[in-house]
Protein backbone atom coordinates (compact mmCIF):
# COMPACT_ATOMS: atom_id res chain seq x y z
CA UNK A 1 0.00 0.00 0.00
CA UNK A 2 1.19 3.48 -0.87
CA UNK A 3 0.06 6.68 0.85
CA UNK A 4 -1.02 9.50 -1.47
CA UNK A 5 -1.56 13.16 -0.54
CA UNK A 6 -4.08 15.35 -2.40
CA UNK A 7 -3.51 19.11 -2.55
CA UNK A 8 -4.92 21.97 -4.57
CA UNK A 9 -2.17 23.67 -6.55
CA UNK A 10 -3.28 27.15 -5.44
CA UNK A 11 -3.69 26.03 -1.81
CA UNK A 12 -7.35 27.14 -1.61
CA UNK A 13 -7.69 24.26 0.87
CA UNK A 14 -5.36 23.30 3.71
CA UNK A 15 -2.54 20.95 2.81
CA UNK A 16 -3.34 17.26 3.09
CA UNK A 17 -1.24 16.13 6.04
CA UNK A 18 -2.86 12.69 6.44
CA UNK A 19 -3.03 11.26 2.95
CA UNK A 20 -4.88 8.08 2.04
CA UNK A 21 -3.45 4.62 1.37
CA UNK A 22 -4.28 2.88 -1.90
CA UNK A 23 -3.07 -0.37 -3.37
CA UNK A 24 -2.46 1.17 -6.81
CA UNK A 25 -2.30 4.45 -8.68
CA UNK A 26 -5.64 3.83 -10.43
CA UNK A 27 -7.41 4.03 -7.07
CA UNK A 28 -5.49 7.23 -6.25
CA UNK A 29 -6.60 8.74 -9.59
CA UNK A 30 -10.22 7.88 -8.80
CA UNK A 31 -9.82 9.58 -5.41
CA UNK A 32 -8.42 12.70 -7.10
CA UNK A 33 -11.56 12.89 -9.25
CA UNK A 34 -13.75 12.39 -6.16
CA UNK A 35 -11.82 15.15 -4.35
CA UNK A 36 -12.27 17.48 -7.33
CA UNK A 37 -16.02 16.84 -7.20
CA UNK A 38 -16.04 17.67 -3.48
CA UNK A 39 -14.10 20.89 -4.06
CA UNK A 40 -16.38 21.99 -6.93
CA UNK A 41 -19.44 21.23 -4.78
CA UNK A 42 -18.10 23.35 -1.90
CA UNK A 43 -16.51 26.07 -4.07
CA UNK A 44 -18.31 26.17 -7.45
CA UNK A 45 -16.55 29.40 -8.38
CA UNK A 46 -13.37 27.36 -8.85
CA UNK A 47 -15.01 25.76 -11.91
CA UNK A 48 -15.46 29.16 -13.54
CA UNK A 49 -13.70 30.40 -16.66
CA UNK A 50 -10.74 31.65 -14.62
CA UNK A 51 -8.40 28.95 -15.84
CA UNK A 52 -6.93 25.63 -14.82
CA UNK A 53 -7.83 23.81 -11.66
CA UNK A 54 -5.16 21.40 -10.44
CA UNK A 55 -4.95 18.72 -7.80
CA UNK A 56 -1.39 17.68 -7.12
CA UNK A 57 -0.97 14.14 -5.80
CA UNK A 58 2.27 13.42 -3.98
CA UNK A 59 3.96 10.65 -2.03
CA UNK A 60 4.94 10.99 1.67
CA UNK A 61 8.19 12.70 0.63
CA UNK A 62 6.20 15.36 -1.30
CA UNK A 63 7.40 13.98 -4.64
CA UNK A 64 4.81 14.55 -7.36
CA UNK A 65 3.05 11.35 -8.45
CA UNK A 66 0.56 12.98 -10.85
CA UNK A 67 -1.54 16.10 -11.35
CA UNK A 68 -5.25 16.10 -12.14
CA UNK A 69 -6.10 19.20 -14.20
CA UNK A 70 -9.37 20.61 -15.42
CA UNK A 71 -9.61 23.41 -17.96
CA UNK A 72 -12.83 25.19 -18.88
CA UNK A 73 -13.40 25.33 -22.63
CA UNK A 74 -16.05 27.65 -24.01
CA UNK A 75 -18.25 26.51 -26.86
CA UNK A 76 -18.32 28.41 -30.14
CA UNK A 77 -21.70 29.88 -29.12
CA UNK A 78 -20.24 31.21 -25.86
CA UNK A 79 -17.22 32.70 -27.61
CA UNK A 80 -19.52 34.39 -30.13
CA UNK A 81 -21.50 35.99 -27.31
CA UNK A 82 -24.66 34.01 -28.06
CA UNK A 83 -24.87 32.51 -24.57
CA UNK A 84 -24.62 34.39 -21.30
CA UNK A 85 -23.15 32.66 -18.28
Amino acid sequence: MQRYFFNLADQAYPLDLQGIEFSDIADARAEAVRFADEVFHERPELASNRGEFQIEVTDPNHAMIFTLMTQPVNSVATDAGNVSL
